[in-house]
């Protein structure tokens, strides 16, 4: 293969590649918001999806069902879709690195990104290229499985906040619900608190 096209190869596979690393590290590690172009592209995605088959359903409790379950496929999706990217990215990487062909190449990123062990590579740099990749595919797994109990962390807290609520403001819960409870048991001065808390 021309050595100019295994130079383009192995610097689009490169590229590929820090898009994907970018896009996991500011969407699982960043401790603060970040506009991550690939990350909203893959949930507008997945938001349009869910946003059809939502309106598909007239009655309320089942469009909450279906989405309720768009923050779990929106994750999965993010994951789907930097796996995808990473088996296409190190494909060309092995190109790069002088694999025969794209089609063995693909054969050797996706044994080595799912650590399968199927296809084994001959050589210094597709040796050390197939370590590598089979360390960015469990990286990007551990991030999803390590953002998973915080996910579910923040979610516990917003139920427990709801269920506190249902007590002084009724079910369903209304701000005129809030008043007439109030009302009721004597406790205006506890509204602040009510306040600040659902403000937070």
């Amino acid at each position: 293969m021309n050595v100019w096209l295994r130079v383009v190869a192995g610097l689009f596979g490169f590229v590929l590649q820090i898009v994907v690393l970018d896009a996991a590290i500011r969407t699982f590690l960043l401790p603060r918001v970040a506009f991550v172009r690939l990350s909203r592209v893959v949930s507008k995605a997945v938001g349009r999806i869910f946003g059809l088959l939502a309106r598909s359903s007239k009655s309320y409790p089942t469009r909450d069902r279906i989405l309720s379950l768009y923050a779990s496929v929106a994750l999965l999706a993010y994951q789907a879709t930097w796996l995808a990217i990473s088996l296409v990215a190190f494909a060309f990487g092995f190109v790069a690195a002088g694999a025969s062909s794209f089609t063995v190449a693909f054969q050797i990123s996706g044994s080595s990104l799912f650590t399968l062990g199927t296809v084994a590579a001959h050589g210094g740099a597709l040796t050390v290229l197939q370590f590598v990749e089979a360390g960015v595919g469990l990286t990007l797994l551990a991030l999803l499985i390590a953002f998973i109990p915080t996910l579910y962390a923040a979610f516990q807290q917003r139920e427990y906040a709801v269920s506190r609520l249902s007590v002084r403001a009724g079910i369903p819960a209304t701000p005129w619900g809030v008043l007439e409870i109030a009302q009721s048991v004597g406790s205006y001065e506890r509204l602040d608190e009510l306040w600040r808390e659902w403000e937070q």
